[in-house]
């Protein structure tokens, strides 16, 4: 607060510090008995204040009457200045922060639990990412003595483009799917996402779209789904895991009965115990396998460990340093199945046979009659010919069906590994069991030796040991399989199959 005096000390003129108000008030230390508006206009114009000419007039009366009545006048407001209208300063809209959905989003934020809670942004190609809105411009404004204030300048933004973005006019755009990270005023799209801690409550859930790389541990009860490969140094716990390629757990897997693990791709780790695995691919461990559930659609393989206690199922082939324990703990390995097969042919395999009984009926009803056809009357002849028809019908439906399961065989064929490699010991207690045929081993066998299914004849198998190094086969003892689905599929393909041609 500024204050000024008239030269006669009369009246004080009280200045704010942005000189946008004046007040017009009486000094104290002097007393007045008569001032005109006159005299007021000229204080003011000694002042160079500038006042509004058509009002000031009416401002000033009640201060003049005041005065001429012996009392004291209240301060009066004689002058307004302008303030500054200060640009707009320019900001960068995270658009990447942006909820489209608030009402749904709150509902949802109520049944999340803490597990959910992550700060790790991702985006989709061609997402936008921020919006760069530039300063819009004010005006200066006008002190009471009719002199200019400036207005604050808006500063203009400007933002760094990284890796994986564009920039098309104010809006930036991701160029990958990926995380984001904005630093600085500096924008990118990572493709891999690194946690450089343990997947905890500080990481939350993980849901990436690419390839994720964590340098410790995955905790229990967290969720990692990964569309790509997923690195862990550390070790996954009981935790929920789906990767869409490759798992590399280089700290091995100890799911503790609760954890799953779900890899699209193959899987390498350091070992694995008590856990739920599936694996699209193959299985390299480097380490012990424990009292595990696997499914393995390619080879699993520990060359210098055991794999023991629990349930694998191995479509690729199995090879262990020791396969089951010196406690005889109760081992199943299923291998060289297709188990998509086992369902079809489950399935198809009936619908099949009703088909060919169906058609066969009818044949047999119709084929006599079209052998006399020349007895047959008009409508006769038509329906004679209608059931025929429908034998065939049922024919192509039979031959759809079969070409199914063929192709389905032919694949098994050549992807299914119906052999088990033991390189030091096989314990009792482990039953392997191949499609057709399986053994329980009942006394320690020394390696190397391979396990393998051996057809004697037509539907009789039995389980054999080969023994590396040397011609040496013996056979283990051996039980058929209770399965039905495979004597059929054998059944059906050899019925089917085409016989061969005689060479003229």
């Amino acid at each position: 607060m500024k204050i000024i005096l008239t030269p006669d000390k009369l009246l004080k003129l009280q200045v704010n510090d942005d000189a946008t108000e004046a007040i017009l008030a009486v000094n104290d230390e002097h007393k007045t008995s008569s001032l005109t508006l006159s005299d007021l206009l000229n204080y003011l114009k000694a002042f160079k204040v500038c006042y509004a000419q058509d009002k000031i007039g009416s401002i000033l009366a009640p201060f003049i009457s005041s005065i001429a009545n012996n009392q004291k006048p209240e301060p009066v407001i004689v002058a307004i200045g302008l303030p500054p209208k200060h640009d707009t300063p320019g900001k960068i809209v995270k658009l990447f922060e942006q909820n489209d959905e608030p009402e749904q989003s709150a509902q949802q934020d109520d049944q999340k639990s803490h597990y959910d809670n992550s700060d790790i942004i991702t985006t989709k190609k061609d997402d936008p990412l921020v919006r760069l809105e530039q300063p819009i411009t004010g005006c200066d404004g006008t002190n009471i003595f009719g002199q200019p204030i400036p207005r604050k300048l808006g500063k203009e933004v400007k933002i760094k483009l990284g890796a994986n973005v564009r920039q098309q006019g104010d809006t930036i755009y991701s160029e990958v799917d990926g995380k984001v990270d904005f630093n600085s005023n500096l924008i990118r799209v990572e493709k891999i996402l690194e946690i450089g801690c343990d997947v905890d409550f500080s990481v939350g859930n993980i849901d990436f779209d690419g390839d994720v790389e964590i340098h410790k541990n995955i905790l229990d009860l967290f969720k990692v789904q990964v569309s790509g490969n997923l690195t862990v140094h550390g070790i996954i716990e009981a935790a929920d895991i789906s990767v869409g390629n490759d798992l590399l757990a280089l700290g091995g897997i100890s799911a503790k009965e609760k954890g799953h693990i779900k890899c699209a791709g193959n899987l390498q780790c350091k070992y694995l115990t008590n856990s739920e695995i599936e694996v699209g691919g193959k299985i390299d461990a480097s380490g012990e396998i424990i009292n595990c559930t696997i499914n393995c659609n390619g080879q699993l393989t520990t060359k210098t460990s055991e794999v023991s206690g629990g349930t694998y199922n191995i479509k690729g082939g199995l090879v262990c340093k020791d396969l089951g324990a010196e406690s005889e703990v109760k081992t199943l390995v299923e291998i060289g199945y297709d188990r998509q097969l086992e369902e079809d042919a489950k399935t198809m395999i009936p619908q099949i046979r009703t088909f060919q009984k169906k058609s066969e009926k009818v044949r047999m009803t119709v084929e006599p009659l079209l052998a006399n056809a020349k007895q047959l009357n008009n409508a006769q002849k038509e329906k004679a010919t209608e059931l025929l028809y429908n034998t065939y019908e049922l024919d192509e439906k039979s031959d759809d069906l079969y070409n199914k399961l063929k192709e389905g065989h032919d694949s098994a064929e050549k992807t299914c590994v119906q052999e088990v490699l033991v390189l030091d010991k096989l314990y009792p207690g482990v039953t392997i069991q191949f499609p057709r045929v399986q053994t329980t081993i009942k006394r320690q066998i020394d390696g190397p030796v391979r396990i393998v299914p051996e057809r004697l004849r037509k539907n009789s198998y039995r389980v054999v040991a080969i023994f590396q190094g040397s011609d040496k086969v013996v056979p283990l003892p051996s039980r058929l399989s209770t399965e039905e689905c495979w004597e059929q599929l054998d059944d059906l393909l050899k019925e089917f199959e085409p016989e061969p041609v005689s060479a003229k």
